[in-house]
C-alpha cells in the first residue's frame, strides 16, 4: 500500500504544481494579447468611448486575472499540501471540477463555434485548454486515490 500511496501523493504534487502552472501561463497569455495585439485595445477603446470608462474595463480584465489565479493557487497550492500529508480541504476539489467543466466548455466552443481565429490559434487553444484539463482530471484522480489509500492503511 505504500508505494501507491506515495505514487499518488507525488502525482498529487505534482498536478498541483501544474494546476499553477497553467494559470501563469494563462494570465501571461492574456496580458501579452492585450499588450500585443492591437485589435484588442481597438475593440475596447470603441467598447469604453471617451473618458475614464477604458480605465474601468481595465480594471474588470485585471480582476479577472487576479481572479483566475487566485482559484487556481488555491488549487495547486492545496493539493500539494495534501499530496505531502497536510490538511484535506474540499473546497479546492470543487474549484478544480468548476473549472474542468469551463475548460470543457472552452474545448467545445472552441471546436464548434465558428470565429475569427486561425485555424493555428485554435488548434494552440484546443491543446491548451486540453492539457490543462488532463492536469485537473489527474488531481481529482489523484485526490480520490489518496484518501482511499490512506483510509485502507489507517
Amino acid at each position: 500500500m505504500q508505494p501507491k500511496l506515495r505514487k499518488y501523493q507525488d502525482d498529487l504534487r505534482t498536478s498541483g504544481l501544474g494546476v499553477i502552472a497553467f494559470g501563469i501561463w494563462s494570465v501571461i497569455k492574456m496580458v501579452l494579447t492585450f499588450l500585443l495585439v492591437p485589435e484588442y485595445w481597438q475593440q475596447l477603446k470603441t467598447i469604453a468611448g471617451p473618458g475614464l470608462d477604458i480605465l474601468i474595463y481595465v480594471f474588470v480584465i485585471g480582476s479577472l486575472i487576479a481572479i483566475e489565479i487566485g482559484i487556481r493557487l488555491l488549487i495547486g497550492l492545496s493539493a500539494r499540501s495534501e499530496g505531502n500529508g497536510g490538511k484535506k480541504r474540499n473546497l479546492y476539489i470543487a474549484a478544480d471540477i468548476i473549472l474542468m467543466l469551463i475548460s470543457a466548455a472552452s474545448i467545445v466552443a472552441v471546436a464548434v463555434l465558428p470565429g475569427e481565429a486561425s485555424f493555428i490559434e485554435r488548434a494552440a487553444s484546443i491543446i491548451f485548454e486540453g492539457s490543462s484539463f488532463f492536469v485537473m482530471l489527474r488531481l481529482l484522480i489523484s485526490v480520490y486515490k489518496v484518501r482511499s489509500l490512506a483510509k485502507k492503511t489507517a
